[in-house]
Formats: C-alpha cells, structure tokens, sequence
C-alpha cells in the first residue's frame, strides 16, 4: 500500500516537474541520480547515427547540446512550452544552429514523413509505448531509420546511498527488477512491425536498458 501510494505521488510530482516546476528539473534529475543523469543521457550517443536526428521529450536538452557540435541536423519535440525554454536556454549557449525545437506530442509529430534517420527519447513515460506514439515514430523514419529508447537505469555500487536509491528505483518501477518482464518494452514495438531489441549498456558502475527498434 505504501509503495502504491509513493508511486501515485511521483507521478503527481514528475508531472509538474515537467511543467511548473521545469526550471528545477535539472537538479531534481541531479539529487535522484547521484548526479549520474546527465552521463546516463549521453551514453546512447555512440546509437545516435545519421545526418538527421529526432528527440522527442529532450527535457532540458541535455542530448541535443551533446549532439551540436556535430554537422548533423537536430531537432527536439516536446509538449511542455515550459521544459522547450529550459533546452533553449542550454542549447543557445552551444552555439549551434542546427539545433531546433518545436512544441508537439509523439501521437502526433509535426515534422514530414521519412524525414530522420533516428529517433531517440530518453526516460520516457508511458506515451512512447503508445500505438500512435509508434505508428507517428515509424512514419518519420527514413528507410533504414531507426529508434533508440533509453528505457531506465539500473544503479550500481555499493555504498548505502547507491543501495537504498536502488530501493527507491524498484518502488517507483523506474528500473526494472529480477522479476519484471523486460519484454513489456519491446513488445509494442515488435507488434507495429519494427525488428526490436533490448540491450544493456554500461555507464561507469552503471547499467542502462536501451531499445533499439527499426522498421522491418
């Protein structure tokens, strides 16, 4: 009961986080990874390929700042005007100008067919498991394409704080346990038709679980 009642709060709580509450989300982010997120964001980098690349839900833009100095086009989709203004604010000062936002929903992305190489998101809610999220993922996809999910985090070390975090994780179900079926993250994905696979990636004394996912 209590779990419950800690998950209904955060959910609550990571709500607004992302909207009122945006210019706090970096440091949010910070204390409830050890300060760990930002390097747990930018090691699916090494997955992002192509000239072309679609974030949805950029959050403070964290990736697309890491992805500027690149010759690449960019471009973030996130419903929050509040979070869009945080990214701006961390893009502008890379300099870039292929580095774009736009207010949208991944049920219903703004941007034209066959127009990116990847999309990528990273911790998502639950939207991106949506059919619509998946059909809209699929239909701005290049041939060839693919989409790149930073699922969760699964905290390593050993010290108290890294263990009662752990804890915390697996209360709130934002890292995924011995006894949860990791296939609930790749099943939509196979059933709209894309060839998807789940992979562990290491980060420091971290583990990441990644979906790879790209149209058959």
């Amino acid at each position: 009961m209590a779990s419950q009642a800690l998950y209904r709060f955060l959910t609550w709580f990571f709500q607004r986080l992302y909207h009122q509450f945006a210019w706090s989300y970096d440091i949010v982010a910070a204390v409830v990874s050890l300060g760990r997120w930002n390097s747990w964001i930018r090691a699916i980098v090494p997955y992002i390929t192509g000239e072309r690349i679609l974030e949805l839900g950029p959050g403070t833009g964290v990736l697309l700042s890491a992805l500027a100095s690149d010759s690449r086009f960019c471009i973030g989709v996130d419903e929050s005007s509040q979070m869009l203004y945080q990214a701006q604010r961390r893009i502008r000062r890379t300099n870039s100008r292929n580095v774009h936002l736009i207010r949208g929903r991944g049920g219903s992305i703004p941007l034209q067919s066959h127009s990116y190489n990847v999309v990528v998101a990273t911790f998502p809610t639950e939207y991106i498991y949506e059919s619509r999220t998946i059909y809209e993922i699929q239909r701005v996809l290049r041939p060839g394409g693919q989409a790149v999910i930073l699922i969760s985090a699964q905290v390593g070390g050993g010290r108290l704080i890294e263990k009662l975090l752990r804890k915390i994780y697996a209360i709130t179900r934002q890292s995924p346990d011995a006894d949860m079926d990791l296939e609930m993250f790749r099943r939509p994905y196979a059933e709209a038709g894309f060839n998807a696979r789940l992979e562990w990636v290491t980060s420091g004394r971290d583990r990441l679980l990644i979906l790879i996912a790209k149209p058959s």
